[in-house]
């Protein structure tokens, strides 16, 4: 299972890492960030470096 979660500039921290935490103890799940552009992602305290773009992720599901 590939899970992406999305950032924006400006994000909160608490938003993406809680989730990425939690998810990622999911068994045979892939947990990754996405942006629209790789590089040094700006939130409301510093930034966080992400590797893949939106227009890489194939589909997406929602619960």
């Amino acid at each position: 299972m590939d899970i992406v979660i999305p950032l924006f500039d400006q994000f909160e921290p608490l938003d993406a890492i809680g989730p990425y935490e939690i998810l990622g103890y999911v068994p045979g799940a892939t947990v990754r960030f996405v942006t629209a552009e790789p590089g040094l992602m700006q939130d409301v305290l510093g930034s966080l470096p992400v590797h893949a773009r939106y227009s890489e992720v194939e589909r997406a599901t929602s619960c």
